[in-house]
């Protein structure tokens, strides 16, 4: 899963715009957005000045919130 978590990521990265595939989360992660990848989620938050995407948290669906 490692794999294809990582080979996902790297396609985001390759996109014009990496935010094009991403989900906003809400209350006190309203900062923070998502990435789903099968049954698992990556957190992240993104610095735009420099398009700097920061994975906070990796897990599954049930265990990353």
């Amino acid at each position: 899963m490692q794999q294809r978590i990582l080979a996902y990521l790297l396609d985001v990265v390759a996109l014009p715009d990496p935010r094009q595939r991403r989900r906003a989360l809400t209350a006190n992660r309203s900062s923070s957005w998502r990435y789903r990848i099968c049954d698992y989620r990556v957190i992240a938050i993104f610095r735009d000045e420099a398009l700097i995407v920061v994975a906070l948290s990796v897990g599954h669906c049930g265990s990353v919130y």
